[in-house]
């Protein structure tokens, strides 16, 4: 990256949200970096306009309805930037969050995006928890699918925390205006087949808003699986043969991981379990020699968890030096 002060994009539409679009264009100002521009794709029929046209930073831009991925893409057409992100109308940053990716990015290798962390918080800015996004790799990403039917958990980078340089979307195109809950993800693929890396910058950039009238919220990521699996099988399909069979092993080891997980979770009601009963001295005897047995049972795979999760630490200690 150039030594001179790189200009952020940030794109966002807005589909009558404008009860929250305010505290997302006054996250993007509060950033304090004088080269950004803030581009708005409305589609709706509410105050959106009546707001934006009161930040000189704004550039709107009314569009019909045509879905997410039709008003983002007109957006990056739009982009002047050389770093450039999309932000929902209803999600926002936390101050400092560009700085931080200018020193991460200028530190990286070309090809690079960087992804942060993200508080989920309620509509009225509540936390509720926090989205620890490791590292995604192509193979994990590429298995999201099947980690979330095994594991209820996604691999996904988290949107509103990404950001990528501009030349990206040069290389790989925009998103496909034919997906309406997986553009995201087929997006993150092709970046990462196109030679891109994600570097994963253990700070939280941003804030996403879970509502009542959110996209995954209303829907469920149940609505999100198909055209997941779809996107996937679709690039398992012009894999060469000597990635298809890397894709396959990591399959297998994710399999094994997950039932590791099961039996891990198991095991710690079973302890947690154990530990309440012998407080409370409410079973008989038999009985929490029963749950003692249990628990030397489920020892074996407690130690396994412990393993992969040493070995994952290990593996992402080296990677993040190797960058």
């Amino acid at each position: 990256m150039n030594s001179a002060e790189p200009m952020f994009s940030v794109i966002t539409c807005c589909y009558n949200q404008g009860h929250f679009i305010e505290d997302c264009i006054r996250s993007v100002l509060d950033q304090h970096d004088g080269r950004i521009e803030h581009i708005i794709i409305d589609s709706g029929f509410d105050e959106t306009r009546a707001i934006c046209e009161r930040y000189a930073h704004v550039q709107y831009h009314f569009q019909p309805p045509a879905g997410q991925s039709a008003a983002l893409n007109y957006g990056f057409e739009l982009a002047r930037g050389e770093i450039i992100a999309w932000l929902n109308a209803d999600d926002y940053y936390l101050p400092g969050a560009f700085e931080r990716v200018v020193a991460a990015l200028r530190a990286a290798p070309a090809k690079t995006l960087i992804g942060g962390e993200a508080h989920v918080v309620n509509a009225g800015r509540g936390f509720m928890w926090k989205l620890k996004n490791g590292p995604v790799p192509f193979y994990r990403l590429l298995a999201h699918p099947l980690l979330y039917r095994l594991q209820g958990c996604t691999a996904m980078p988290c949107q509103p925390a990404v950001f990528f340089p501009q030349q990206m979307l040069t290389d790989i195109g925009l998103l496909r205006a034919d997906l309406k809950y997986g553009m995201d993800y087929e997006f993150w693929l092709r970046a990462l087949e196109g030679g891109y890396r994600f570097r994963h910058i253990r700070q939280v950039f941003a804030c996403y808003r879970y509502h009542d009238t959110s996209l995954t919220s209303s829907h469920g990521y149940d609505a999100f699986l198909p055209e997941w699996e779809a996107v996937s099988a679709a690039v398992r399909q012009h894999l060469p043969p000597a990635r298809l069979h890397a894709a396959n092993r990591w399959n297998l080891y994710f399999r094994l991981e997950s039932i590791i997980y099961r039996r891990h979770r198991r095991g710690i009601e079973i302890l947690n379990r154990l530990h309440c009963d012998k407080q409370q001295s409410s079973l008989p005897a038999w009985a929490q020699a029963s749950r003692i047995l249990q628990a030397f049972w489920i020892a074996p795979w407690l130690i396994a968890y412990t393993g992969l999760r040493t070995i994952r630490a290990r593996l992402g200690a080296k990677r993040r030096l190797s960058t």
